[in-house]
């Protein structure tokens, strides 16, 4: 998911707040950094070999 804030002065302009990744059942969430390629887990249940 995307997330964007809109400019009240100028709708063609919005500000990236950032990406951020929700698995299924919302037990997880992560802010994903797109230069670099990371994520930064946020909270929930994380497991990253299963």
């Amino acid at each position: 998911m995307t997330i964007r804030i809109d400019n009240h002065k100028n709708p063609e302009i919005k500000e990236l707040l950032g990406n951020f990744f929700i698995n299924n059942t919302s037990t997880v969430m992560m802010k994903y950094y797109v230069v670099e390629d990371l994520y930064e887990y946020i909270y929930g249940k994380y497991t990253p070999f299963g």
